[in-house]
C-alpha cells in the first residue's frame, strides 16, 4: 500500500475487520511500515492451506501521539507484544472522559505464525491485550509472533473533522451469528474498522464482516477450527470506527 501523502515519521497503521467473500478463518498481518507505505497480507490461520480469495479490508494510517480531532481524543501507538496467550497492559497518554474503542493490528516482520491480538478491559486510562495463536498450535515466545502491536483508540462518539464525518462506539453481544449494526447517519459510502474489545470466550477468533452499505454493516466473530470444528463463540463487545466524506453544506 503506497499512501497518498507522505507522512514524517512511520506511521501506526490498523486493519480490519476482513469480507467474507471466502469461507475459510482469516488474520491480517502487516510489516514494513514505513514513511510512504507499507506491506499486508490477509492470511488463513497456520493449518489452512494458506491460499485465499479476494477479500476487501479497511486501513487507517495516523502518525503516532495524542491528537484532538471533531472534539474528541484520539491517540495512536506502539507497543511491545506479549507472549501468546499471556495479557499486557498499555496506558494511555489522553485524557479519555470515557472508555475508548480500540482497535488494534499485528505487525511482523518475517514470523511465520498467524497471530491475532485481543483487547479487553479498555477505559480511560489505558487497556489490556493478548496475542493469540491457532487453538492447535504449540506456544512459541513473543519475539516469533510480532514485531509490535499497532492501536489506535478513539473516543465513543461522532465528530467531523478536516471534512471527514466519523462515529465510533462498542456494540455488545456479538457471536458467531451475523449481526446488523446500524449507523447513526447516511451519506457517502463509509470505511469501516472494527476490533473485539473483550475476551469473554478465550477460543482465538476475529471479526469478519458483509453487506457494508452505507448505512450499516453485518458483523460476527468467526473461530479457526485448529483442534476442533466447534464454533459457536459467547458474546463479545465489538468496537467501531465509522469514517465518511463529509456532505456539502446546503446551496453548495
Amino acid at each position: 500500500v503506497l499512501f497518498a501523502e507522505g507522512f514524517d515519521e512511520p506511521p501506526v497503521v490498523v486493519m480490519g475487520p476482513v469480507s467474507y467473500n471466502g469461507t475459510q478463518p482469516v488474520t491480517i498481518l502487516i510489516r514494513s511500515v514505513t514513511e510512504l507505505g507499507f506491506e499486508f497480507q490477509i492470511r488463513e490461520w497456520d493449518y489452512l492451506d494458506g491460499y485465499h480469495t479476494l477479500e476487501s479490508v479497511a486501513y487507517l494510517a495516523i502518525e503516532p501521539g495524542v491528537w484532538s480531532m471533531g472534539g474528541s481524543v484520539w491517540e495512536a501507538g506502539r507497543s511491545v507484544p506479549a507472549s501468546s496467550g499471556t495479557t499486557a497492559s498499555v496506558s494511555l497518554q489522553g485524557s479519555f472522559s470515557a472508555a475508548p474503542v480500540v482497535v488494534g493490528q499485528v505487525e511482523q516482520d518475517s514470523t511465520p505464525y498467524a497471530v491475532v491480538p485481543r483487547v479487553s478491559s479498555a477505559g480511560t486510562s489505558g487497556f489490556n491485550f493478548t496475542l493469540q495463536q491457532e487453538e492447535g498450535a504449540s506456544v512459541v515466545s513473543q519475539d516469533n509472533l510480532a514485531t509490535s502491536l499497532n492501536w489506535v483508540a478513539v473516543s465513543p462518539a461522532t465528530g467531523t473533522e478536516a471534512g471527514i464525518n466519523w462515529e465510533s462506539t462498542v456494540m455488545p453481544g456479538i457471536t458467531q451469528n451475523w449481526t446488523q449494526i446500524d449507523f447513526q447517519d447516511g451519506g457517502a459510502f463509509p470505511v469501516v474498522l472494527a476490533a473485539l474489545q473483550s475476551v469473554n470466550e478465550s477460543d482465538p477468533a476475529t471479526l469478519r464482516f458483509r453487506n457494508l452499505s452505507s448505512e450499516s454493516i453485518d458483523v460476527m466473530v468467526e473461530e479457526e477450527k485448529s483442534l476442533d470444528s466447534e464454533v459457536q463463540h459467547a458474546g463479545e463487545d465489538v468496537g467501531y470506527l465509522m469514517l465518511r466524506k463529509a456532505s456539502p453544506p446546503v446551496g453548495n
